[in-house]
């Protein structure tokens, strides 16, 4: 019994013991480190931080996470009142790990805060540091001030909080190139490029925050990203999620695709017309809402997806060509060839049957005065500026050709063909694409070497470089072509024009054993030989003489009067023939000291009934030769070309207004205006 009450009586005195030093003191209470006290009353005294600065006094920090200084990003009232920490409920103030979720170790003062720079917080928590123009932001949180405290403390304001819950994406990339009726935003594609920035500024510096591929399925999710903003590139090969981009004021936009029509109805009487579009082309945003989308319907870019704190947002991102159809793959090999025929037509009948009377014009060879050719004053009297006809037909339909024989490349390779057709027709292709550049080069100077679907951001190569590339397409056409089509393909580009070519450019870069050496070849080969009568060179292109022509409709012209002058008759012009042979071979001979070596000129002339010549230099050979090449190639398309190459442009057209600059066209204005990297040649 004594022994329960004793018992009893000591545990009472422990309680009154435990509670008097509880009443006593506070003596177990943590001291609170002095820069955590002046942090909180600087909190507890400024307005805007109000609400976490009462967060802020109810937590405790260990000596370690103090001891050595410390950096608070306090964010103003408003961002917490309206922060969804469950992603369910409003906070009106933070946990003591939300409240960590703004602090780090160490003094940060704002010139610390470099782009990319990352700082972790007491909680683990990654912050990054990205600058946006003149604002800095952490975690895409602008911080609002230049920061208070002093060696032990800093407080920065800032906008937002840090301390949401991450949020995930979820993205799919869809072809819109591999468009179908069962896939009608295009096909799911495995192995795109996807890239997530924090500020377009970012993209520019090419300064990615989350990269990745997709995978078969054509998805990519990024986890655990921080509430906010963000920036959505994605790219495989040439194909974009933003298309025909721009800079604007100094600012990239771009036309943001929505949608693929899917029928003709859609195309025709669609809420947004685009209007170079058709079934599998792009639906664009009608930014500026005049029902239909155009060059004034670009915005800002990249395009902008948002991420939800503890949510997974999910983004289909659309990728492709502004004409899908431009880069779309061919069911089939037929579909290929025929699309090939067709392209030979326009390149013959138009495009370079234009540019042989563009020649004219700017030669003595013709005039403006010429039935039909009044819109061609300009250019005949040397009055020419980057917008004067014909120079948009001739630049930009030859681009046009350019993108759609890019096509035949990219995708040939993809239909299954035996070797041998696939070779003739890459080889094809490539020998139209290198003719097409180097009639360019001719006139223009160096070029944009567009070898893709996309001919944006254009930047001219230099002429050496622009050759090169012609050179290479050339010589893999040379090597895979017969020496010469027949019937009903008689004008398709042949092993033996490519060797022409590939002549022409030599003689371009003064390069005469090259030259001397492909004209061998071909008059080695006997294959051709000079028609008797000159009357019938153009009568029939399957003469003895003609090595390649593309042009089968010369009345197809609105100059057919300059072409059939009433003296000669020209049913076709080619490309290239063996009388030039002839020529290019003696001249290159002569400039390589052969000062004899003109006995391939005697043919022509005996045919042309022209004056029996003599020289004793080469300087008389070489005037020889060029009266026979004016004689020989009258309205062919050779005159003005060979008038610059020779030197004698300002003697011979001085009178029709030509100058020094002159030897070169403009690139036309619209190209400059839409690439800005896009240089004008000298002059204009």
């Amino acid at each position: 019994m004594l022994k329960n009450q004793l018992l009893a009586l000591c545990a009472i005195l422990t309680l009154v013991l435990s509670c008097s030093k509880k009443d006593d003191g506070g003596n177990d209470s943590p001291t609170v480190n002095e820069d955590v006290k002046a942090v909180q009353e600087y909190l507890s005294k400024t307005d805007n931080v109000k609400t976490f600065g009462s967060s802020f006094q109810q937590v405790t920090f260990t000596d370690d996470e103090v001891k050595d200084g410390f950096t608070v990003f306090a964010p103003v009232n408003s961002a917490i009142d309206s922060y969804d920490p469950n992603a369910r409920v409003e906070a009106t103030s933070l946990s003591a790990a939300e409240v960590k979720d703004h602090v780090v170790k160490g003094i940060i003062k704002k010139a610390d805060l470099t782009n990319g720079k990352k700082l972790t917080t007491l909680t683990g928590k990654e912050l990054v540091v990205t600058i946006d123009g003149d604002k800095v932001l952490i975690n895409g949180v602008v911080i609002l001030d230049n920061g208070t405290g002093d060696a032990k403390h800093v407080v920065f304001t800032i906008a937002g909080v840090l301390c949401k819950k991450p949020g995930n994406a979820e993205i799919t990339v869809l072809d819109g190139s591999l468009w179908s009726t069962t896939d009608t935003l295009g096909k799911a594609t495995a192995g795109a490029d996807v890239a997530l920035y924090f500020t377009r500024a970012d993209f520019t510096a090419n300064r990615p925050a989350f990269t990745g591929q997709t995978d078969a399925s054509g998805k990519i999710t990024f986890s655990g990203l921080p509430a906010g903003t963000y920036y959505l590139v994605v790219k495989k090969g040439e194909k974009l999620n933003y298309l025909k981009p721009a800079i604007v004021n100094g600012q990239l936009v771009a036309l943001k695709p929505t949608g693929i029509y899917q029928n003709i109805d859609q195309v025709n009487h669609g809420p947004v017309r685009n209007i170079d579009g058709f079934i599998g082309d792009f639906i664009y945003q009608d930014t500026n809402g005049d029902g239909q989308t155009d060059g004034n319907d670009r915005t800002a870019a990249p395009f902008e997806i948002v991420i939800a704190s503890n949510k997974t947002v999910k983004v289909n991102s659309l990728i492709g060509y502004y004409i899908n159809r431009q880069g779309a793959p061919f069911a089939n090999k037929a579909e290929a060839d025929m699309y090939l025929k067709d392209l030979y037509r326009s390149i013959g009948d138009d495009w370079n049957q234009g540019l042989v009377l563009v020649d004219g014009v700017l030669s003595d060879d013709g005039d403006c005065s010429i039935p039909g050719l009044d819109r061609y004053c300009a250019m005949d009297q040397f009055a020419i500026t980057p917008t004067s006809f014909p120079l948009y037909s001739v630049y930009g339909q030859a681009y046009k050709h350019i993108t759609t024989l890019n096509r035949i490349i990219q995708n040939a390779p993809l239909l299954n063909m035996p070797v041998n057709d696939l070779n003739q027709m890459m080889g094809e292709a490539k020998g139209l694409r290198g003719f097409i550049y180097l009639r360019l080069a001719t006139y223009f100077g160096g070029l944009f070497l567009q070898k893709g679907i996309v001919d944006d951001n254009q930047i001219r190569a230099s002429l050496s470089d622009t050759y090169t590339f012609i050179k290479n397409d050339l010589n893999f056409a040379r090597a895979v072509l017969p020496i010469r089509f027949t019937g009903v393909d008689k004008n398709r580009i042949n092993s033996n024009a490519c060797r022409m070519l590939l002549a022409r450019i030599a003689m371009a870069e003064g390069d005469y054993a090259e030259a001397k050496q492909y004209t061998n070849e071909l008059i080695q080969m006997a294959t051709y030989s000079l028609v008797p009568s000159a009357d019938n060179i153009l009568i029939s292109d399957e003469n003895s003489e003609i090595i390649w022509n593309i042009n089968t409709n010369i009345a197809a012209q609105n100059g057919i009067k300059y072409f059939n002058d009433g003296i000669t008759t020209r049913n076709f012009i080619p490309v290239a023939r063996y009388a030039e042979v002839l020529l290019v071979n003696t001249e290159a001979r002569v400039n390589l000291g052969e000062v004899d070596a003109t006995y391939n000129l005697s043919p022509l002339v005996i045919r042309r009934q022209l004056p029996p010549f003599s020289y004793t230099n080469a300087e008389q050979a070489k005037e020889t030769i060029r009266s026979i090449w004016k004689a020989e190639f009258y309205r062919e398309g050779h005159r003005f070309e060979k008038l610059v190459k020779w030197g004698k442009a300002m003697e011979v057209l001085g009178p029709k207004g030509y100058h020094a600059f002159n030897n070169l066209l403009p690139i036309p204005q619209d190209f400059l205006n839409a690439n800005p990297g896009l240089t004008q040649n000298a002059g204009y």
